[in-house]
């Protein structure tokens, strides 16, 4: 089961084998350092966007207890990965709610602090 769904968007003109190598290694990092399961999926193109400027997806299935403790650790391991990734747009989806994160780093800051906030689904 996922709990959650890590999403992030490379900027134009990212080769696919590029982004997927960056989401494989935050899973490493996310795996490692908030002891969550992190597992890649493939990056996609957007929908409706051309392939030449398409802006690629990298997704990570998140699964594994939602502590207080882990997702502490997911925001601090996000924010190290973004601020030397200067990735595009990072997306955490639990359900319906999502947290996106990107901007400047107090709009970063602002965004990992909702986190917490986040709930998996009820089966």
């Amino acid at each position: 089961m996922t709990d959650a769904e890590l999403v992030i968007s490379g900027y134009p003109g990212i080769r696919p084998a590029e982004l997927d190598a960056m989401a494989r290694e935050l899973a490493a990092e996310i795996r490692q350092r908030a002891r969550l399961g992190a597992h890649p999926w493939p990056a996609e193109p957007l929908p409706g966007m051309k392939s030449n400027g398409a802006v690629e997806l990298g997704k990570l299935a998140l699964t594994g207890v939602f502590s207080a403790t882990t997702v502490k650790a997911l925001a601090t391991v996000l924010r190290v990965w973004i601020e030397h990734r200067r990735a595009g747009i990072v997306k955490i989806k639990c359900g319906d709610d999502e947290v996106v994160v990107q901007g400047t780093a107090k709009e970063i800051g602002a965004a990992l602090d909702r986190l917490p906030g986040l709930r998996p689904p009820k089966d």
